[in-house]
């Protein structure tokens, strides 16, 4: 049975049933889950989307919000027509679409509705909020959220995919955190399909091993089907996503390690956005995603709401994730800084070693 995470989350809230639901059910026999119940209703402009986690025995548990948050945002995306600014900026000094907002919202009134969460802080209101119950009084384990509503925003115009990306604390507060105490993390890709990847750490599994999994809005939009009952990337795969290429032109290290993928005859698989980037890692159980600074061209991952919820799903997922500049994986780096940044590279373990060895290497970085 799952426990931590799964097992404690919304254990005061059983399973209800409405006139009109529809349910699905499949088995996950092999991670001790008998069944899933999938269940959906439409309110007003958005649809609210519930995941029930069921076991043999009471209670149930229960989470739905990422579900009830990805599904709304979906339908924001849905019916986007302007790439239109708010003339504000996030507290990081990004100037912000109404997209940016409305998604970012959406999450907001998803989390505190679930009244599992201490504190929330997302890459568009960047400061600790208290989103916790009114009482200021615990209600059974709680949780802290960091998360980026709109991963990709510079390229919607062009109707590439985006995404959203969650990644789940125990406990208050994320500063001075690290992502390997991450309960769980999720990521959302809004493309042709709707998916949404769900990474488990082994606190949350009753076998001690983490499993991600992935779920698709489908039967017009209305239903969350699983898709994939188990992610694992293989240790090698010839497919990559160079991101900031732009510091291959003062930084050898990195340049040498581009030109060795395309003399190689990777397949470039690249869109200017992390998350269809990394989530091309999953879809194929393979590849390595680059972001690498230079003097000139700095990285802009940001580690709470992109870097350690992603490098946690990979990790989970039996991938390889490290610094861009020394060998440290990037669940292992404290959160500082709410705004704080890095390069990274993910993905297969021996395209991760190969990353290894031209970046931290003859004349490169120095191990650390």
């Amino acid at each position: 049975m799952y426990g931590g995470f799964l097992g404690n989350i919304l254990t005061r809230v059983m399973i209800w049933m409405l006139c009109g639901l529809k349910c699905l059910s499949f088995g996950l026999n092999s991670f001790m889950i008998p069944s899933f119940w999938f269940a959906y209703i439409s309110t007003h402009s958005f649809i609210y989307c519930r995941l029930v986690f069921a076991i043999s025995s009471p209670p149930h548990y229960k989470i739905e919000y990422y579900f009830l948050a990805t599904a709304h945002i979906a339908v924001l995306m849905m019916n986007y027509v302007e790439h239109t600014y708010a003339g504000t900026q996030n507290e990081s000094g990004d100037e912000q679409l109404h997209l940016d907002i409305d998604s970012d919202n959406a999450v907001f009134a998803a989390i505190r509705a679930s009244q599992v969460f201490w504190i929330a802080a997302s890459e568009e209101t960047p400061v600790e909020t208290n989103v916790g119950p009114a009482s200021g009084l615990a209600t059974g384990n709680m949780f802290s959220l960091g998360f980026d509503p709109l991963d990709g925003s510079s390229i919607i115009d062009a109707n590439f995919s985006v995404g959203s990306i969650f990644g789940i604390w125990p406990g208050k507060g994320v500063l001075g955190r690290k992502g390997s105490e991450q309960v769980a993390s999720a990521v959302a890709v809004h493309g042709p399909r709707t998916t949404l990847c769900i990474a488990l750490g082994a606190s949350a599994v009753s076998t001690q091993k983490p499993i991600v999994l992935e779920v698709t809005l489908v039967h017009n939009r209305h239903t969350w089907e699983l898709s994939r009952d188990a992610i694992h990337i293989q240790d090698e795969g010839k497919v990559f996503a160079p991101g900031n290429l732009r510091a291959t032109n003062d930084n050898p290290q990195y340049n040498a390690l581009v030109q060795h993928w395309i003399s190689n005859r990777y397949t470039l698989r690249y869109s200017g956005g992390m998350v269809p980037d990394v989530y091309h890692i999953f879809a194929k159980s393979k590849g390595v995603f680059s972001n690498v600074s230079s003097e000139k061209a700095k990285a802009k991952l940001r580690l709470l709401y992109e870097v350690a919820p992603l490098g946690f799903m990979v990790e989970c997922a039996g991938g390889v994730t490290t610094h861009e500049a020394h060998d440290q994986s990037v669940l292992d780096i404290p959160i500082e800084d709410l705004d704080q940044r890095l390069g990274v590279c993910f993905g297969s373990a021996k395209e991760v070693a190969l990353y290894k060895q031209f970046m931290f290497t003859n004349g490169g970085a120095t191990k650390k």
